[in-house]
């Protein structure tokens, strides 16, 4: 990341900033979708979402075989279920193209070719690519 270092310039006070330049949505910008539930699980912003199969609740998609939790869709910010009464709406998008590099991805998507085909045959309108540019 990139890194905004203020020292030596004469100004009242200093400090320094950083930021990530890696883009998350590659083309026009898709409709949010807002689900109700999670499963108790906290989640970064821009996690790779599906629903758990017994309690309906949205938690981490996975790849795994034997348990395996189908993508439909991406969280737009982070979720924090530590805090109480933070059961609720969990908005996430359900369409567009985005950055699969830019992704919060479940550990059972071990491969690039895994993150790039996590939405194929899914019938959700998520498309993953990476940018044609650095």
């Amino acid at each position: 990341m990139p890194e905004i270092k203020y020292d030596g310039i004469h100004m009242a006070g200093n400090s320094s900033e950083t930021w990530s330049s890696k883009p998350v949505i590659l083309g026009d910008t898709p409709p949010i979708v807002s689900e109700r539930g999670l499963a108790g699980v906290s989640m970064p912003a821009y996690t790779v979402i599906g629903k758990d199969a017994t309690t309906g609740k949205l938690i981490p998609a996975t790849k795994a075989a034997s348990d395996a939790v189908e993508p439909i869709g991406i969280t737009t910010n982070a979720v924090d279920t530590t805090v109480a009464g933070a059961q609720g709406w969990v908005p996430y998008w359900a369409a567009g193209k985005f950055n699969y590099d830019a992704l919060n991805f479940d550990a059972s998507f071990a491969t690039e070719a895994d993150k790039k085909a996590a939405f194929e045959g899914t019938g959700v309108q998520i498309f993953l690519d990476k940018p044609r540019y650095d």
